[in-house]
C-alpha cells in the first residue's frame, strides 16, 4: 500500500492549456434551472450525465439568499468507490455538460460500442460535454485482468475514444481508465480529459484507493493491483474550471478544498462504480455535502448495476448544483443513458458572492501558525 501522501505535494496542480472562451451571458440568481422534457435537443447550458435518455430534476422551493455583503464492488484491480448580451470581460459563461449511467463488463469492444451510441445519442441532443463513469472501458472478472489489459494513453484503447470525441466534436471525460502503470504488476486509476478534437487535455491518477472492509459485504483492496497517484488536478475548458476526481476520493474533504481554494475549480468531476452496500448509504449524501462546502457544480457519473458475479455498483448519476441541489438525475438509478440540466456558472458567482467563504476561511493561516 502506498504511503500517505502530503497535503503540500497534493495540491500541486498538474499543467494544462487554456481552452477557448465561449460568449459570455448574463449573471442569474439562485433558482433552479427551468424544466424540459426529456429527450429533446439540448438549449445552451444543459448538462447531461449517462443513463436512460430522461430528465427528473429536483426542486423544491427557489433557495434562500444565503447571508453574507452581497462502491458498486470495488475489486481488487478496479476502481471504487441566461440571456446572451455584451458584458464586461470576467462574466461567467454556460456550457452543456453531461454524466452517463451504464453497466461495463469484461468486454473492451462491447463497452465502446455502448459508449459510441450513447456519445452519438448525446451529440443529437446538443451535448458539449459528456462525463464517463469509473471503468468504463473495462471490469475484470477476476484479480489482475485489469493489469494485464492496462495501456499508455497514447495506446489503441483510448485513441478509439480521442478518436469518438473528435467525431462527435465533444468533449469528454473519462474516469477511471486503466493506464499502464510504473511495473507489470500495477496499473493507475486515471481520470482522463479529452478536447472536442480529440487531444488529451489533462489527467489525473486517483490518490486515494479503495482499501476497505465493507460491512456485511466483502473486504476490498484496490492497492494491491494499482498505485496511487499524488497530483490534484485541474484544468480549464469551455464550461468553466474542471476539478479532476475518482470515486473514492469522495470521501476525502481535502482534494476538493484544495481543487476550490488552491486551483479555483468551478465543476467537480466523480466519475464513480460505488459498491451497493455504500452507495445506498452515502453516495448522494457525500455528493451535496461537497457541492455545499465548496460552492462548486458536482456532476458525478456512476457505473451501474451487476457486472459479473462478484461485483454490483449502485448507479444514480447526479448533478448538483454549488448550492446543493439535485437538479438531474436518471428516473431509475440502474438505467444505462443520460440525464439533463442547466450548468449556469453565473450561479456559482452569485453563491459564492453572497457566502464568501473563500475569504473568511481560516484553516491554512491556523495550519501554518501550529506547524511554527
Amino acid at each position: 500500500m502506498a504511503p500517505p501522501v502530503p497535503l503540500r505535494r497534493l495540491c500541486r496542480s498538474a499543467a494544462n492549456g487554456r481552452a477557448a472562451t465561449p460568449p459570455p451571458t448574463r449573471r442569474g440568481d439562485l433558482t433552479p434551472p427551468r424544466r424540459t422534457a426529456a429527450g429533446r435537443g439540448a438549449p445552451p447550458g444543459r448538462t447531461y450525465p449517462c443513463g436512460r435518455r430522461a430528465e427528473r430534476e429536483s426542486r423544491g422551493p427557489p433557495a434562500p439568499a444565503p447571508p453574507g455583503p452581497c462502491p458498486a464492488t470495488h475489486a481488487d484491480d478496479g476502481g471504487g468507490e441566461g440571456e446572451e448580451g455584451e458584458l464586461d470581460e470576467g462574466e461567467w459563461r454556460r456550457g452543456p455538460v453531461n454524466p452517463l449511467s451504464g453497466t461495463s463488463m469484461g468486454d473492451l469492444d462491447a463497452n465502446y460500442a455502448t459508449c459510441s451510441r450513447l456519445t452519438k445519442e448525446a451529440a443529437a441532443a446538443g451535448v458539449k460535454f459528456l462525463c464517463f463513469p469509473e471503468v468504463f472501458s473495462f471490469i475484470g472478472s477476476k484479480d489482475g485482468e485489469s493489469v494485464k489489459i492496462a495501456e499508455s494513453l497514447d495506446g489503441p484503447i483510448m485513441q478509439r475514444y480521442c478518436s469518438l470525441a473528435n467525431d462527435s466534436s465533444m468533449w469528454l471525460s473519462l474516469g477511471g481508465f486503466q493506464e499502464k502503470g510504473p511495473d507489470d504488476s500495477h496499473q493507475y486509476n486515471t481520470h482522463v480529459l479529452i478536447d472536442d478534437s480529440g487531444k488529451v487535455r489533462s489527467s489525473y491518477q486517483k490518490i486515494h484507493l479503495f482499501d476497505v472492509d465493507v460491512p456485511g459485504n466483502m473486504v476490498y483492496k484496490e492497492s494491491r493491483f494499482t498505485t496511487a497517484g499524488d497530483t490534484v488536478v485541474a484544468a480549464d475548458s469551455p464550461f468553466g474550471r474542471l476539478g479532476l476526481t475518482v470515486c473514492y476520493d469522495l470521501r476525502f474533504p481535502e482534494i476538493y478544498q484544495c481543487l476550490r481554494f488552491k486551483h479555483q475549480a468551478q465543476l467537480l468531476l466523480v466519475p464513480s462504480a460505488f459498491t451497493k452496500v455504500t452507495g445506498e448509504a452515502h453516495w448522494e449524501i457525500l455528493l451535496r455535502v461537497r457541492a455545499i462546502e465548496t460552492k462548486c457544480y458536482v456532476i458525478a457519473a456512476a457505473q451501474a448495476g451487476k457486472h459479473n458475479e462478484k461485483r454490483e455498483s449502485y448507479g444514480d448519476s447526479i448533478i448538483i448544483d454549488p448550492w446543493g441541489v439535485v437538479i438531474a438525475r436518471l428516473p431509475d438509478r440502474l438505467s444505462t443513458g443520460f440525464a439533463v440540466a442547466d450548468i449556469d456558472l453565473s450561479k456559482v458567482e452569485a453563491v459564492r458572492t453572497k457566502m464568501p467563504i473563500s475569504e473568511q476561511r481560516k484553516f491554512d493561516s491556523i495550519l501554518k501558525s501550529s506547524s511554527l
